[in-house]
């Protein structure tokens, strides 16, 4: 099965996103409700939808980690050069699809 991953351009910018407010919290207490009778409260969490910049149609963003700096870097990458071992850790539900940025655990040793 093939992974659609989508490149957020339709997503407010993070300049105009409205903040979390006293509306959210029911929603959150909802969704939390969901997860623990799933029993993934530890498995997946809740991230608010929205983008920095807009990504060409063929460009998705991955991000890589360096536990040895502890840094992470979330980079623009051509979908044709997304690795294969990359794990996906964001999904747009709206649109049943994947969501930048995609993980890859990248090690860097001296």
């Amino acid at each position: 099965m093939n992974t659609i991953i989508d490149n957020g351009s339709d997503l407010v910018d993070i300049e105009e996103v409205k903040p979390f407010s006293e509306e959210d919290k029911k929603c959150f207490e909802e969704l939390r409700a969901v997860l623990e009778k799933h029993g993934n409260l530890k498995r997946f969490g809740i991230t608010l939808m929205h983008k920095h910049f807009i990504l060409p149609d063929d460009e998705v963003l991955v991000e890589e980690s360096d536990p040895k700096s502890n840094t992470q870097r979330i980079i623009p990458t051509k979908r044709s050069e997304v690795p294969a071992d990359v794990t996906i850790v964001n999904w747009r539900l709206d649109k049943n699809c994947a969501m930048p940025p995609l993980c890859r655990l990248k090690l860097r040793y001296c």
